[in-house]
């Protein structure tokens, strides 16, 4: 743990941070796993405070934290990256960002499948501007893809709004991240834009999994962009404009081909099948009912799926019993049942 807390170390030594973004500076990072944590080259058992890979305000300071458990012959240069995220994302509180998505909100993310299949067509859209080196191609992308992303605002509404918001908190994050990367290793930055590429090229499951696919798209936006030339930076203290609607306001809608994918249509129909199949199944194997008043104070967003009145917590979720004011936290799959229109209140859970 301590020689690769050193390696990292010595490679964020290297970087240049006011690069990636005009502002950005080093903080401090920690790694952990689930029995001790090294921060600044000392080491301290684990505590709850280390959950996730985050920034959270530990001693008073801003603090990327990295869980190193899984750990098996990561790539160091890969890890700095992904710190440097979290790194940005201390600086976005420093700086007291106000534009968070409503992960719990975007869990009721409508199921209208002409919004997906636009989405399916943004995302290759985006991707398309990374191959190819025609100016005014890429230029001619980006105005299809940007028209394609307002359509979709009359299909979905104000929820396309967590989509900009994840975009700007996570897909910021992870542009500067892969900024940072291509001063450390070309090949690798390289690798990874060919990577996120394939990824909104990729027709799978995943496409209706929106927060997951924001990182990628946001960081895309963003790098394509900059490449561009469009207003990237911005001073996030006084910004309450999502990145999306920043840079968009600078263009018209133009006309672009939206094609009608049945694949997209059968991927879709597995999509809601299966998240009521992982809720039946746990219901048949957990049978451990807690009634009371309880508020979702934590969470993994990555890991949630919520169908009709129901959320599945997977790996990981806090809740507060309002009648006690005890925090519980659950390491564990829950299935969480919610108060009627609303998005964080639990009438009961199952374990």
């Amino acid at each position: 743990m301590v020689e690769l807390y050193n390696k990292v170390s010595l490679i964020l030594d290297s970087l240049d941070f006011d690069c990636l973004w005009s502002g950005f500076r080093r903080y401090d990072f920690a790694l952990y796993n689930e029995k001790s944590v090294i921060l600044k080259n000392k080491i301290f058992p684990h505590n709850n405070r280390f959950i996730g890979n985050t920034a959270i305000k530990f001693n008073g300071k801003y603090t990327a934290i990295w869980n190193i458990s899984d750990y098996d012959g990561m790539d160091c240069e890969e890890l700095v990256s992904n710190i440097v995220h979290e790194m940005f994302h201390a600086f976005q509180q420093e700086k007291n960002e106000e534009r968070f998505p409503n992960d719990l909100i975007m869990l009721d993310y409508p199921n209208d499948l002409v919004n997906y299949q636009i989405k399916w067509d943004e995302n290759k859209t985006l991707a398309k501007i990374f191959q190819t080196d025609d100016v005014a191609q890429k230029e001619k992308l980006f105005a299809q893809f940007i028209s394609m992303r307002k359509k979709r605002v009359s299909l979905i509404g104000d929820m396309i709004l967590q989509e900009y918001l994840t975009e700007t908190l996570e897909g910021i994050a992870e542009y500067v991240g892969t900024k940072a990367l291509q001063q450390i290793s070309l090949d690798k930055y390289n690798a990874r834009i060919s990577k996120y590429c394939q990824t909104l090229q990729t027709l799978d499951i995943d496409l209706f999994n929106i927060r997951r696919m924001s990182y990628y798209s946001g960081a895309l936006f963003g790098l394509a962009a900059k490449e561009l030339n469009q207003p990237l930076w911005h001073e996030i203290e006084k910004t309450t404009t999502t990145l999306f609607e920043l840079i968009a306001s600078n263009f018209s809608q133009v006309e672009f081909d939206c094609t009608y994918d049945q694949e997209v249509s059968c991927l879709f129909e597995t999509y809601v099948k299966t998240k009521q199949s992982k809720i039946d199944n746990f219901l048949n194997e957990h049978k451990e009912l807690i009634t009371g008043d309880f508020t979702i104070c934590g969470y993994d967003p990555m890991n949630m799926i919520k169908y009709n009145n129901l959320i599945f917590c997977e790996h990981f979720i806090m809740l507060l019993d309002n009648s006690t004011e005890e925090k519980i936290q659950l390491f564990q799959p829950v299935l969480l049942e919610m108060k009627p229109d609303t998005t964080n209140i639990v009438t009961s859970y199952i374990l």
